[in-house]
């Protein structure tokens, strides 16, 4: 009866959605990034050079990370946009939280 009981709380829990299913993807197109949030929240996000990235500090990225991307948005950048991004630049790190437990990063090459 045990097993049976929390075999069935564990079901109620994996079926529950929270709203922030989904994720923020970046695609790379030469010389511009389109980020797509497919999550139903608003995101923030940071897109630095990964040569840049040691001298960030990101203690807090719920206050550190801007611009906001909206729930269900995409958004296209110009690489110049892209924090310490120079000519010799070839990856950039992408990340990006909705502050409430949903977020992710990678490395994304750019060209």
């Amino acid at each position: 009866m045990r097993t049976f009981i929390l075999l069935l709380l564990f079901m109620v829990m994996i079926s529950c959605d929270d709203g922030t299913d989904g994720t923020v993807t970046a695609n790379v197109h030469p010389p511009e990034i389109t980020l797509h949030n497919e999550t139903n929240k608003p995101v923030h996000y940071f897109l630095i050079e990964t040569g840049t990235s040691h001298l960030i500090d990101l203690a807090d990225p719920c206050y550190n990370f801007r611009p906001n991307l909206p729930a269900n948005s995409e958004l296209t950048l110009p690489y110049d946009e892209i924090y310490g991004f120079n000519e010799e630049a070839r990856s950039a790190w992408f990340s990006w939280t909705d502050c409430q437990g949903n977020s992710g990063s990678e490395t994304i090459e750019l060209f």
